[in-house]
């Protein structure tokens, strides 16, 4: 929606940083050049059928939002196929992967979906469970999901990863959750506040936010600077006593939702921290 979208990638790969794009795909159309010069691009479409993605939406039934993004879809492929002189020879170009926020609504179309992904040119179909935001943690809104979604899902999964050969791809992301794709966390402190961040817009016109977790944002007790208009300013609070402080007070158990940076959060206080495997070989 944002018409400097294009320029932003453009200046960004023209400079030497890759770039990924999350996207509902609805505007793809308007930037193929530049998205066909992304190192990913990942569509959130989160069903096979338009009468569950009008519904997870929240658009009319008679919406046609599903087949214009599947036509997007292609239409990148294609255009990025035929224009590979817009990448260098280095460059990682790793496709479009078809997204897919598992829910309570569209376990059945697990399958279907991974069809059509491969059908329409997609790299990747991209699963991961949905998980509980932070605000409403030990609540009775938590999203569960029964014993009985999670034996359609296996039998769902199951059959999609069929799908799989040398170019295309699909991974079902669950190594985060337990066996009922419930947040598994399993670190004592978040170091990863030392190895991120997220730039949010701010309150004050012109100006940002920036926070230190993308899985808790809007959470004010991860801001590290607020309302700030020069990039400079996050230099000099990065690793100050405000950010040492800010990683004291997180409690993991309590406050965190699923951990996008659980791994780096495990080896780090398994391998380094407590040396709990070998990690110096010959």
């Amino acid at each position: 929606m944002n018409p400097n979208t294009g320029l932003l990638i453009d200046l960004l790969t023209a400079n030497g940083i890759q770039v990924g794009v999350v996207t509902n795909g609805y505007y793809i159309n308007e930037y193929l050049e530049s998205l066909s010069k992304c190192t990913w691009v990942g569509v959130s479409v989160d069903a096979g059928t338009e009468k569950t993605f009008n519904k997870l939406k929240g658009l009319p039934e008679e919406a046609d939002n599903f087949s214009i993004i599947l036509d997007n879809i292609r239409m990148l492929k294609n255009f990025s196929e035929k224009n590979r002189t817009l990448l260098s020879k280095n460059h990682p170009a790793y496709g479009i992967s078809y997204k897919f926020l598992l829910s309570n609504e569209n376990i059945y179309e697990v399958y279907k979906a991974a069809l059509i992904a491969k059908e329409i040119g997609c790299k990747n179909f991209h699963l991961r469970p949905s998980s509980t935001p932070w605000n409403i943690l030990n609540t009775a809104n938590e999203v569960v999901f029964t014993e009985d979604e999670i034996k359609v899902y296996n039998g769902q999964i199951e059959k999609a990863l069929k799908l799989d050969d040398e170019i295309f791809n699909v991974y079902g992301v669950t190594h985060k959750f337990d066996g009922q794709f419930k947040r598994c966390n399993k670190f004592e402190n978040c170091y990863a506040v030392f190895m991120t961040g997220v730039f949010m817009p701010s309150k004050e016109e012109g100006k940002i936010d920036f926070g230190l977790c993308c899985d808790r944002r809007g959470d004010e007790r991860l801001l590290l600077a607020c309302g700030i208009s020069k990039l400079s300013n996050i230099k000099d609070l990065w690793g100050s006593k405000k950010h040492w402080e800010i990683f004291d007070n997180i409690k993991v158990k309590s406050q965190c939702p699923r951990c996008t940076y659980q791994p780096h959060n495990q080896i780090y206080e398994q391998v380094i921290l407590k040396d709990s495997m070998t990690y110096i070989f010959i």
